[in-house]
């Protein structure tokens, strides 16, 4: 992994000033190599990805608030019932466990309630990077998943006939959650992924 690293930064560094990035993502950047270094690639999902949309909101978070409001009692019940039973997380906290599984049910439990096409029923979350263990119905659910799905359902308008559908582009796609989640729903599509240096891919297996 190192190597790796270490080969894509020696590339970047080569390029011309005006695409390389600001001084907050070179400290943003060197964060997340230390992370990397102390806790390894295979625990991303605990570690680095704390840094972006996995949060470990407490209470009074506007999101929890948002979510808790939009939900029916009976919903709010499991949930509040889900997170007790979820239990510690290795690299979190305590308290930072409490409140990423809240979320992560709540997220879920949303999800779930518009979730007229039963998309949930065909995604699980991937073991790549050790994410913390927290299962719905014997299937690993997470905050990703869930985010990934809103996305998909705004992105794929009732509207569009999917199975026209030949490539998707997206540009800049962290570990490739919204990837993961297309092309699981669409199989049949070429995903192309375009990102920085050495990491330009064309996606055609998950």
């Amino acid at each position: 992994m190192d190597n790796r690293i270490l080969e894509m930064q020696t590339e970047f560094s080569k390029s011309r000033y005006e695409i390389l990035p600001s001084k907050f993502w070179m400290e943003f950047n060197t964060q997340h190599l230390e992370q990397l270094r102390q806790f390894g690639y295979e625990n991303f999902k605990r570690t680095l990805a704390l840094n972006y949309f996995t949060f470990v909101s407490g209470f009074r978070d506007p999101q929890i608030s948002h979510l808790f409001s939009r939900l029916p009692i009976r919903s709010v019940i499991k949930v509040i019932t889900r997170t007790l039973f979820s239990g510690k997380h290795d690299y979190l906290p305590l308290k930072g466990s409490i409140n990423y599984n809240l979320l992560t049910h709540l997220a879920w439990e949303f999800v779930s309630e518009q979730d007229d096409e039963r998309l949930l029923d065909k995604l699980t979350e991937p073991q790549e990077g050790n994410p913390p263990r927290i299962s719905v119905d014997n299937k690993l659910i997470s905050q990703d998943l869930a985010n990934s799905v809103l996305e998909y359902k705004s992105i794929m308008h009732p509207s569009i006939d999917h199975s026209s559908i030949e490539v998707v582009v997206e540009l800049g796609s962290g570990y490739g959650r919204t990837a993961y989640v297309i092309m699981s729903l669409l199989p049949h599509v070429k995903y192309i992924v375009v990102d920085i240096p050495q990491h330009y891919m064309c996606l055609n297996d998950i």
